[in-house]
């Protein structure tokens, strides 16, 4: 695996679940949606992301800086897909 893949499963095996359970529908259509996605993995692996639930009509935030993310509790996998497209506008 390269410095540019995702390691979905480091990721996943390295996520800590802030408000949510790894059953949580928000949590489901989140894994759904890196599924589809490429990007870089942080310098130091998933194990240092972290993240925070908000208000599900909110945006995604991603504070890279910080290995973070607040992903609000999306009622679908469509809203999570719509929000996130509205976030990188």
């Amino acid at each position: 695996m390269s410095i540019n893949e995702i390691d979905v499963s480091d990721w996943k095996n390295n996520t800590v679940y802030d408000s949510y359970s790894l059953y949580d529908s928000t949590i489901t259509y989140f894994w759904m949606f890196v599924n589809e996605l490429t990007s870089q993995i942080p310098a130091t692996g998933y194990k240092d992301l972290q993240g925070n639930a908000g208000n599900k009509n909110d945006l995604p935030v991603r504070q890279t800086c910080f290995n973070h993310i607040d992903l609000p509790p999306y009622s679908s996998y469509a809203m999570l897909k719509q929000k996130n497209d509205e976030s990188n506008n």
